[in-house]
């Protein structure tokens, strides 16, 4: 009975969407794209440089967009280029970053002392990977909470490492842009791909080898829907990894491709690591690895869904199955 009520409720939630075309992907993505020129135009102003000066437009971009996605990738040194001013809008940057805009809109929500609708109960919904619209706003308070009382006892750093990561061994690169690459936890700022999403290949893959025809785990049968957006997001990650790494090899063929490898990994699962070659990036460079970090903070699947208007809707036309020959 209770099944078929939650069944009944996202029925209800599903289709008030499609009646209002609710798109979350997009007012995620617009949503960071405009927090994120907002803080360009901020550092581009000369009270933002120690000098006075304009700063030019991509250092600015890319230090704005490096702040939003929580990344740590710099172009220019921070404490001798930007003041105060640049500092303090830098850390507001990371902050919204780390928590996400619709916590922050909760915020306003709360101090101007209006109600939370329904719509943007869906978006927060959406926005932190959740399922169910109940107790959402309660558990923003609570990450809200939880996150002050963190930055009290302890500073948040991002791009924090305790050796040059030139003068690693090959090997020991690699493992670090796998591990870049895949651990990141579902609902939290990290890019790259998930956690969850690793551990549904993994199974599934295991589970195909065993000979059998669906996932199980802990007692719970994953969909098969799942199972599919699992394997997309992580060729879709490793396909845009590979494809920004060659064409910044064929661009700047003087830097190892090993090098290149590493930075734009760091960049789109917003780890912050750094090769040591950022700050010698082309601009047409610079521009990917800032598409990369923004891409890394709203998702593969945001983008996606914004770009191709994915909608829940029902297939109207099924055709039959073929077996095809893979090996």
């Amino acid at each position: 009975m209770l099944d078929k009520l939650t069944q009944l409720k996202q029925l209800i939630i599903i289709r008030y969407v499609q009646r209002k075309r609710f798109n979350a992907a997009k007012i995620m993505l617009l949503g960071y794209l405009s927090v994120a020129l907002a803080g360009t135009v901020l550092l581009m102003m000369p009270v933002s440089s120690q000098n006075g000066t304009d700063v030019i437009f991509l250092t600015a971009l890319f230090t704005a967009t490096s702040a939003i996605s929580v990344t740590g990738l710099v172009v220019v040194d921070t404490v001798q280029t930007w003041s105060v001013f640049g500092r303090i809008t830098i850390l507001f940057l990371l902050q919204i970053g780390a928590l996400g805009f619709m916590s922050f809109t909760v915020i306003f929500f709360f101090i101007m002392n209006r109600k939370i609708g329904l719509s943007q109960r869906l978006l927060i919904m959406q926005s932190i990977n959740l399922h169910d619209i109940q107790g959402v706003i309660r558990l923003i308070c609570h990450v809200l909470f939880g996150t002050f009382i963190f930055q009290i006892i302890m500073p948040r750093s991002a791009g924090f490492s305790v050796v040059s990561q030139g003068q690693l061994m090959g090997v020991t690169r690699m493992v670090i842009i796998l591990l870049m690459l895949v651990g990141g936890s579902v609902g939290s700022s990290a890019g790259g791909i998930k956690n969850v999403t690793a551990g549904i290949l993994f199974l599934s893959a295991v589970d195909f080898f065993k000979g059998k025809s669906s996932l199980s785990v802990f007692g719970r049968t994953i969909p098969a829907s799942q199972i599919r957006s699992a394997l997309a997001i992580a060729l879709a990650m490793i396909s845009v990894v590979i494809l920004g790494s060659i064409t910044i090899a064929l661009i700047q063929p003087e830097l190892p491709f090993s090098a290149v490898l590493f930075e734009t990994t760091s960049a789109i699962a917003t780890c912050g690591l750094s090769y040591g070659i950022t700050d010698k990036l082309a601009p047409i460079s610079q521009m990917i690895i800032i598409l990369f970090m923004f891409c890394g903070r709203v998702g593969i699947m945001t983008l996606g869904m914004a770009a191709f208007l994915r909608r829940n809707t029902i297939e109207k036309t099924k055709y039959p199955d073929e077996w095809v020959m893979m090996g």
